[in-house]
């Protein structure tokens, strides 16, 4: 987790010289540092949720700024948002679609569809088995009851 951690904090790194050449207000550049540093202190999936609410309030102040939309997509997979993830990691691309790393965006954003694929599955069925029906179904045959 911590090396996952030092990684992310070196590829947001990154996005500070893109910002750059790209005029992105002071106040944008804020939210994106302090994201930054969210992402620094978290220990858990869960703490990376304030680090979010940072750089989606940097998107909302630079809306083309590639690097937002990448910092958001990697970190919305690790919490488990993956249609969010997929959708910020597609706009990072449709902003910077000759990004040297689009190649590598495009095999995550794959991995992160299987995921939600195999996440939804998971769902579907848990539903079905907590539903009331399934339950009754269930407690009827195990009491030897199959209808008239």
């Amino acid at each position: 987790m911590r090396i996952a951690a030092i990684s992310l904090a070196i590829v947001f790194c990154l996005g500070i010289g893109h910002a750059e050449a790209q005029n992105i207000s002071d106040e944008a550049m804020r939210y994106f540092g302090r994201g930054q540093a969210a992402v620094e202190m978290a220990k858990s999936p869960a703490d990376y949720e304030p680090a979010i609410r940072e750089f989606k309030q940097a998107a909302r102040l630079a809306p083309d700024w590639p690097d937002v939309y990448y910092n958001l997509g990697l970190l919305q997979e690790k919490v488990g948002r993956y249609d969010n993830a997929i959708r910020n990691l597609r706009k990072y691309l449709e902003l910077s679609p000759n990004a040297s790393d689009a190649g590598e965006v495009k095999q995550f954003i794959a991995k992160i569809e299987y995921k939600m694929e195999k996440k939804d599955g998971y769902e579907k069925v848990f539903k079905v088995m907590t539903s009331s029906d399934y339950v009754r179904k269930k407690m009827e045959e195990r009491n030897g009851y199959f209808g008239a």
